[in-house]
C-alpha cells in the first residue's frame, strides 16, 4: 500500500490496479486509492494487458515467480528484496532479462540514498579514505516479533540474510565497488530461543547470521543480520581505508535524529577528534526510488540500481546461506546479464 500511494502522486504515472489475496485488505486499500482496478490473483493482474509496469511486494518466497511472469510479460519490474531464494531462480530471471531486452528491472534496496552514505560513497570516491581494506556492515534489526508473529514466522525457510543483511550487502558493494569472490558464514537461532518473545513461532531458522566476505583486490568485508538484538533498527556500517576510517554506530549521543553519529577518523592520535558527519540518517521514506524508476522504466535516465547490481547482490546473499547450510566456503556464482544497449541491438529495437 505504501508503494501504491506514492505511485498515485506521482504527476507522470498512472496507478491502473491493485493486488491483494486478501479481499478485506484489498477493499480498504482501493477506498483510500478508487478508481483503480482490484485484483485478489496476482496472476490474472500480470496477463490483464492492461498495466506496464508492476511493484511487486508478495511474501518473499513468491517474488521469483512474480518477478518471472511479469519480465515474460513485457512488464517492467520494481520488486521488494530478495529477487530469488535460491540459484536457479535468479539464473531464470537473468535468462528472462536477456530474452526481454526492452523490461527494466530494479529493486528497493533503499541504503544509497541515505544522505550520510551518499556522502560516504562521495568521499570514498574521492580518494579521501584512501585505499580501502576491510568493511563491515551490522543489519540490526530489533524487532525479533517479525520472526515470531506473521508471515516471516509461518516460512520455516525464511532467511535473514535475503530478508535484512541483502540491505547492508548492498550498500558495502556499492561503496567499495567490488564485488566479492567468496563467503563463509555461521548462524545461531540462540537469541530466539532464549528470548520470551519466541512464542509458539514455526520459524525454523537463523536469527542470527553473520559472513566474511573475500575480494580479488585483498578486501574483506564482514555482514552480519541481527533479528533478536536488543537494540532499535539500525545499520551499523565501517569503512577502513589507508588513509581514514568511518564509523556509523547507534546512539544515544549522535546528531542524527535517532541518536546515532557517523563519525570519520583522518588521525590515530586520540587527542584529535573525529569529524562529525550530522547529515541525516536513513531519511530514506519507504518509496523513494518510485519516481526515478518509473521515469527510467519509459526511457529516461539509468536506475541507481541497475539489473547486474541487483542480480550480483543476490548471488552474494545466495552465496551466504549455501555457505550456512553447508558449512563451507563457497564461490560466489554471478549471473551476467548480457548488457541492455546490446540486448536492444540484437533485437533490432536500437535506443
Amino acid at each position: 500500500l505504501q508503494h501504491a500511494r506514492e505511485l498515485a502522486q506521482l504527476p507522470d504515472a498512472e496507478l491502473v490496479a491493485l493486488c491483494d489475496r486478501d479481499p478485506e485488505a484489498l477493499a480498504q486499500a482501493c477506498a483510500e486509492l478508487p478508481g483503480v482496478a482490484a485484483y485478489t490473483q496476482a496472476n490474472d493482474l500480470l496477463d490483464s494487458g492492461e498495466i506496464d509496469a508492476v511493484v511487486i511486494a508478495t511474501y518473499d518466497n513468491e517474488h521469483a515467480d512474480a518477478i518471472l511472469r511479469s519480465i515474460e510479460n513485457g512488464l517492467h519490474v520494481f520488486a521488494e528484496k530478495p529477487l530469488a531464494t535460491n540459484r536457479q531462480e535468479l539464473a531464470t530471471i537473468r535468462e528472462a532479462l536477456d530474452r526481454q531486452p526492452a523490461v527494466r528491472l530494479s529493486t528497493n534496496t533503499l541504503l544509497r540514498r541515505s544522505p550520510r552514505f551518499a556522502w560516504l560513497k562521495l568521499r570514498i570516491s574521492a580518494g579521501d579514505l584512501g585505499e580501502l581494506f576491510h568493511v563491515e556492515g551490522d543489519y540490526l534489526y530489533g524487532r525479533l516479533a517479525k520472526l515470531t508473529e506473521g508471515w516471516r514466522g509461518n516460512d520455516p525457510d525464511y532467511s535473514v540474510t535475503l530478508g535484512g543483511a541483502i540491505h547492508v550487502v548492498d550498500l558495502l558493494m556499492w561503496l567499495a565497488g567490488e564485488r566479492p569472490v567468496r563467503v563463509s558464514a555461521i548462524g545461531s537461532s540462540k537469541g530466539m530461543r532464549d528470548s520470551a518473545l519466541s512464542g509458539n513461532s514455526h520459524f525454523l531458522g537463523d536469527d542470527f547470521r553473520m559472513a566474511l566476505l573475500e575480494f580479488d583486490s585483498g578486501l574483506t568485508a564482514k555482514v552480519s543480520a541481527n533479528f533478536a538484538c536488543v537494540l532499535p533498527h539500525f545499520h551499523r556500517i565501517d569503512v577502513f581505508g589507508s588513509d581514514a576510517t568511518f564509523l556509523h554506530v547507534p546512539g544515544p549521543g549522535g546528531t542524527g535524529s535517532d541518536g546515532s553519529s557517523g563519525l570519520l577518523f583522518t588521525s590515530r592520535d586520540s587527542a584529535q577528534a573525529p569529524t562529525v558527519v550530522d547529515l541525516p540518517y536513513p531519511a530514506v521514506p519507504k518509496g523513494a526510488l518510485l519516481p526515478e524508476i518509473n521515469r527510467v522504466f519509459f526511457g529516461a535516465g539509468v536506475p541507481d540500481i541497475p539489473e547486474q547490481e541487483v542480480l550480483d547482490v543476490m548471488a552474494v546473499c545466495l552465496a551466504i546461506d549455501e555457505s550456512r547450510s553447508t558449512g563451507c566456503a563457497v564461490e560466489v556464482t554471478y549471473e551476467q546479464v548480457t548488457p541492455r544497449q546490446a540486448r536492444l541491438d540484437e533485437a533490432g529495437e536500437g535506443r
